[in-house]
């Protein structure tokens, strides 16, 4: 009989595409160009689904198939706008352009962005936008440069959601900072059965203070 396993993977966009492009700026990409942004979407979703592949196929060798549920977190909206990068992923999945599926992984794009909750209430969504979280993309007031705001909190929150719903999964969480690791550390003890978390990052951590074994992968 088959064996499949169901999975959450929550993914910090802004760390995703620095792994996929090598760590460089090999290319500058032009912000209000939908071409450039979708070939950078298209190249961060492959590197993400290829690291998803292989991650799951190591900590797990039992299962068949995976179910893989993508979380995607970072600065949709600067104030109730959509970014060109919200717009045009929102195009691409509809249109399929998304992997749909790479070896035994199939990915489901239904609930796709981090500034909708998992276990929110729905009347603290902004009646226009129709999201828990909008202005996560705000311009710093020196320098005009935009800025992340509550994106870490919100992926750290439904990591502890989707863990209390479903002990059983297996939490993927791609990031490279420590900003998710108190989530977690609780996420890891709130599992039961089969349930696993996993910080998957690309580089290096200091790890002289912080007791990760077992919790982070190298991807």
């Amino acid at each position: 009989m088959m064996r499949r396993r169901y999975v959450t993977a929550f993914i910090d966009w802004n760390s995703q595409k620095f792994n996929a492009r090598n760590g460089s700026r090999r290319e500058d990409v032009d912000e209000n160009s939908a071409k450039a942004i979708k070939r950078q979407i298209k190249d961060t979703l492959d590197y993400v689904s290829d690291a998803l592949v292989r991650l799951l196929n190591d900590i797990e060798k039992k299962a068949d198939k995976f179910s893989v549920e993508m979380r995607i977190y970072y600065g949709w909206h600067e104030g109730l706008t959509a970014t060109l990068t919200r717009k045009c992923l929102e195009e691409m999945i509809k249109d399929r352009e998304v992997p749909n599926s790479k070896s035994n992984l199939s990915f489901d794009w239904s609930n796709p962005f981090g500034d909708v909750l998992l276990d929110a209430l729905d009347r603290r969504k902004h009646p226009k936008a129709r999201i828990h979280l909008p202005n996560t993309l705000r311009r710093d007031s020196t320098n005009g440069i935009p800025r992340e705001k509550m994106v870490d909190t919100a992926l750290a929150c439904d990591l502890l959601s989707q863990t209390r719903m479903f002990q059983d999964y297996i939490k993927i969480i791609m990031v490279e900072d420590d900003d998710v690791i108190p989530a977690a550390f609780v996420s890891e003890k709130w599992n039961s059965g089969e349930g696993k978390t996993v910080i998957a990052r690309k580089r290096e951590r200091d790890g002289n203070f912080l007791r990760l074994d077992g919790l982070v992968k190298r991807i």
